[in-house]
């Protein structure tokens, strides 16, 4: 498994993150081919931001694996993104999160699976936290291929403390190749 993590963050978004990768993880032996990411950003009033970033692709083909984070008193981003392919089809999952000192936190997420008959699964996330002394934004997610089936999750949310909201929304889709039968006909002569 190919997995590079960063964390520029509190315990807290650390266990917050890790808690997403082994809710919406699947297992390796099950899916031939697995994508996952997840980001988080906070920002407040008094202090610097956090931001954490993480991203893995475990199956039997190639894979690329990203991850970057940067925090400071402005401004905070973090990005993960994993891709790959295998006999089986392609996996993807994004996820990116920025949050400044004085405005909202921004989280959203991606996933994309292409199995090799054709059908194709996605999901996507997207968390905003407004107001508040101190805000935080979330999102993450997976998506796998196997021979028989394509599946794509995604989660989002954040928090804020002292006042402030917290909007996310999550969707996920799934299309089905379907094969008409073909009827053949010889033609005698």
């Amino acid at each position: 498994m190919k997995t590079c993590t960063k964390n520029k963050s509190s315990k807290n978004n650390l266990a917050t993150t890790m808690a997403l990768l082994a809710m919406f993880g699947f297992s390796a032996a099950t899916f031939a081919g697995e994508s996952t990411s997840s980001a988080s950003a906070g920002a407040g009033h008094n202090g610097p931001g956090t931001a954490t970033a993480s991203a893995g692709y475990s199956g039997n083909g190639a894979g690329i694996v990203r991850t970057n984070t940067r925090s400071g008193n402005n401004f905070s981003i973090g990005r993960g993104v994993s891709v790959g392919i295998d006999e089986d089809g392609l996996t993807l999952s994004a996820s990116h999160a920025v949050a400044t000192r004085n405005g909202p936190a921004i989280a959203s997420n991606f996933n994309l699976s292409i199995g090799r008959d054709g059908s194709v699964s996605s999901s996507r996330g997207v968390s905003v936290a407004t107001g508040g002394e101190s805000r935080t934004a979330f999102a993450g997610g997976g998506s796998a291929t196997t021979r028989g089936a394509n599946v794509a999750t995604s989660t989002a949310g954040g928090s804020t403390i002292r006042g402030g909201r917290v909007h996310a929304t999550t969707r996920s889709d799934t299309t089905r190749r379907t094969i008409a039968p073909r009827r053949v006909y010889r033609i005698r002569r």
